[in-house]
């Protein structure tokens, strides 16, 4: 079962990784759900986003596997190209979070008390039912404790926090969807395709569900793109034969049907 993201994150920074393993590590987890589910950012695209070289993300990558921080596992399709590492967490054994955490608790008048726990986790790494904070007093003395909220696994408030950087690509915001870029690199890879002339709703929405789905990185777009280009049927190559009366060409409602871009990943249009 996985780990929630946040009681990983927490063991990862609390462990004695290196801080380059670490970094990667919190990386890809940008690219995982709140609960943890796996995910497979190319490694261009981790190098990328960490202003690293390919060579040292796959360098820490391997580290952190060795070590037990992170499961490596292969997704995608059967054909070679689209390929590509999945990433899910692990705790080795000894590296879970500590069940407390202590910080200075003031008394009246400002002096510090000797402790107060504000953060406790159960063992796998889940938030108890409680948060102990300090208490202001009427005239702004804070008082020894108090219990402000429940914190549960799934509250709204972890996921609230969370997700700017927990959003996995299958849950991307429609907004958040290149869909110009996705274009663009359409005409630029597939030059003798029929061009786009407008991206109506319609368009759109096929191509976020592609995202979210089958292509979900613009690099996968691209080598999507260049499949297409080098199929002599898709780019209108191939003579007409039968009833048709000019060679087949495929535009780009064509290519974002999800049944023609699994087609075309699993090399069904090769040459």
């Amino acid at each position: 079962m996985s780990k929630p993201i946040f009681s990983w994150r927490h063991a990862v920074l609390e462990s004695d990784l290196h801080a380059t393993t670490k970094h990667v590590l919190l990386t890809l987890s940008c690219h995982m759900s709140a609960a943890g589910d796996s995910c497979f950012p190319t490694i261009k695209t981790t190098a990328r986003e960490c202003s690293l070289s390919k060579r040292t993300v796959i360098t820490h990558i391997q580290k952190a596997n060795e070590s037990g921080w992170l499961l490596v596992g292969v997704h995608g399709f059967g054909g070679k190209k689209w390929r590509r590492h999945e990433y899910a967490v692990a705790i080795p054994e000894g590296g879970e979070p500590n069940d407390t955490e202590v910080v200075n608790l003031m008394h009246e008048g400002g002096e510090p008390n000797d402790t107060e726990v504000v953060n406790l986790m159960h063992e796998g790494g889940e938030p108890n039912d409680t948060e102990v904070v300090n208490l202001m007093h009427e005239g702004g003395e804070p008082n020894d404790i108090k219990v402000v909220k429940e914190v549960h696994s799934s509250t709204s408030d972890n996921s609230t926090l969370s997700t700017s950087c927990e959003l996995p690509i299958g849950d991307t915001p429609a907004a958040a969807v290149p869909i110009k870029k996705i274009i663009n690199l359409y005409h630029e890879t597939c030059s003798q395709n029929p061009r786009v002339i407008k991206v109506t709703p319609a368009r759109a929405q096929i191509i976020k569900s592609r995202w979210r789905n089958e292509l979900t990185s613009l690099e996968d777009w691209e080598r999507y793109f260049t499949a297409v280009s080098q199929s002599a049927f898709l780019t209108g190559r191939v003579p007409a034969n039968g009833s048709r009366s000019k060679p087949f060409i495929a535009d780009i409602d064509f290519l974002t049907k999800q049944g023609n871009v699994v087609k075309v990943m699993e090399g069904k249009y090769d040459d």
